[in-house]
């Protein structure tokens, strides 16, 4: 019988190997998908400062803000696409984030805040006024002839269109809600996190068992090997007995029981 070492050796002689291999790679897709959360997280915290300067603009930096508003959005969207893309039902080129409802529910919730109007006639009412505008990628472009325009002849009315009543309405409101949500202490991402963790904390706790109990099987295949030998060695130095006491070739009898055979 053969001793086989590796944690890798075949289900049938170690059946737990395959268990402690699977958590090995079920805890590092876990870590994958929180370094995916970390940087989706520092991309909203940007966006997030972005969405402060733009609430704060006056009409002197209200330009800037928008387009470094704009920016922060488009680089969180850069981000979103990366970890959530899709190449193909067995790429290894996946998004880690492929289909997690939390990242969808934020990223709709920022995209609805974009998508603000009002009904306000013969002012600003949407972004699109303003020179910014939707892509087919999912990121806004601006128009710097239109927005240059806008800022210089209704900046205080895009302040306002911006800002809303600060309670329910304008883009940047509505924004700052939609981050609060995902980033505060208890919010979408915590919540995402907190059961990565936890299921990392399972993958531990499964594979250190299936190490136990790989270990274990190893120690009892070596143990039935001991056996073994010292069955065959004490066989064949009671042959070597026989044989000195009668002169004769040794034959086995049943049970491993050893005795004469004799020449007539």
């Amino acid at each position: 019988m053969t001793i086989i070492n590796s944690v890798y050796s075949p289900a049938n002689i170690y059946p737990n190997a395959v268990s402690l291999t699977s958590g090995h790679v079920q805890k590092n897709a876990y870590e994958n998908k929180l370094q995916a959360w970390n940087t989706v997280q520092l991309a909203l915290m940007d966006l997030r400062e972005a969405t402060l300067t733009l609430k704060n603009a006056t009409e002197l930096s209200l330009k800037p803000a928008l387009e470094n508003f704009v920016a922060a959005y488009n680089a969180f969207k850069e981000v979103q696409l990366s970890v959530t893309k899709y190449k193909g039902a067995q790429s290894a080129n996946n998004g880690v984030l492929i289909g997690d409802t939390m990242l969808l529910q934020i990223e709709r919730q920022l995209r609805n805040s974009l998508l603000t109007t009002t009904a306000t006639p013969g002012t600003i009412n949407s972004l699109g006024q303003t020179g910014i505008s939707l892509n087919a990628n999912g990121k806004y472009g601006i128009n710097q002839s239109k927005l240059d325009d806008a800022v210089n002849n209704k900046a205080n009315e895009i302040i306002g269109f911006l800002k809303g009543d600060g309670q329910s309405t304008g883009v940047v409101t509505k924004m700052e809600q939609a981050l609060n949500n995902a980033l505060r202490r208890d919010g979408l991402i915590d919540g995402a996190v907190y059961t990565l963790n936890k299921q990392i904390q399972y993958a531990d706790r499964n594979t250190m068992q299936s190490s136990w109990r790989t270990e274990q099987q190893r120690n009892r295949e070596k143990s039935a090997m001991v056996h073994t030998n010292m069955y065959t060695t004490t066989s064949w130095k009671h042959e070597q007995l026989l044989q000195n006491l009668f002169g004769q070739q040794a034959m086995p009898l049943s049970s491993g029981v050893y005795g004469a055979k004799f020449h007539r």
